[in-house]
This record gives structure tokens, C-alpha cells and sequence, in this order.
């Protein structure tokens, strides 16, 4: 996990656009959840990444603000990659988003092949998953 605090702007597309929802309903709590994993990979400050977790949270009048979901997934899960966030597979624990349509790829998405989230902000992750690949399949 990187050590670097990155601004809203550097994010991707889908977690902006979580971001920005005034409400969500149905897929709340996966949307959050899946915050939380991508705020423990890229944001270090646990307290500034819950502050932001949830003033979501609050906004959508989740019931996830009131358990233990940021606890449970901030830094100790991954960051489901584009594919699963974009396969519905139903209710949480699945923490695909396509039904709320937060997903909405740019450019730099395509670049890092819909990969996964946490490369589009932290380009040093994305680079080291590369070499591994390329080691891993000579």
C-alpha cells in the first residue's frame, strides 16, 4: 500500500462519481465498502480516509454508517478489480457497482486496461503489478 496521499481529483472515475452520489439506495453498502477498500490502499490517514468514508456514508443515510463496514474492509481486503465491481452478482457481500452506474470509464482507465481502481491513482502500483506479470510469464 502506498505511504503517498493522493487528491479527489487523482481518483478514478467510479469512486468520484460514489463521491459525488447524493444517495445511492440499493448497492449502498457494497459502494461503501468497496470505498473503504480503495481508501486503505491509497489513503494512509485512516482517520481522514473514515472522514471521507463517512460523510458518504451520512449523505445516503446508509446503514452501513452504523456498523462496522470502514473497520472491516479499510485496509485489510483488495480493491475488487473493474471486472468484479462490473458484474452484478447481487446483494453485499458482492461489491459489484454496475447498478448504480458509478463506472464510467475515461481514458486513463483504458490505459491500465480496467485493471483495477487503485492503479489508475497510484501509477508506482501499477508499474510493479506490470513487472510482476512479466516475470511471473516470461
Amino acid at each position: 500500500m502506498t505511504e503517498l496521499s493522493h487528491e479527489f481529483s487523482e481518483y478514478p472515475p467510479c469512486i468520484r462519481n460514489i463521491l459525488r452520489m447524493e444517495s445511492c439506495g440499493v448497492g449502498a453498502t457494497r459502494a461503501l465498502t468497496f470505498l473503504a477498500a480503495f481508501l486503505g490502499h491509497i489513503e494512509p490517514d485512516a482517520d481522514r480516509a473514515y472522514q471521507i468514508w463517512l460523510e458518504v456514508a451520512r449523505r445516503w443515510n446508509a446503514d452501513a454508517a452504523e456498523t462496522n463496514v470502514f473497520q472491516s474492509h479499510y485496509k485489510t481486503v483488495h480493491c475488487a478489480s473493474c471486472t468484479t465491481l462490473n458484474t452484478v452478482k447481487g446483494s453485499f457481500p458482492h461489491v459489484d457497482i454496475k447498478e448504480i452506474g458509478a463506472c464510467k470509464p475515461d481514458l486513463r482507465c483504458m490505459q491500465i486496461r480496467q485493471s483495477n481502481p487503485i492503479y489508475y491513482t497510484d501509477n508506482k502500483m501499477y508499474v510493479d503489478k506490470l513487472r510482476a506479470d512479466i516475470l511471473r510469464n516470461p
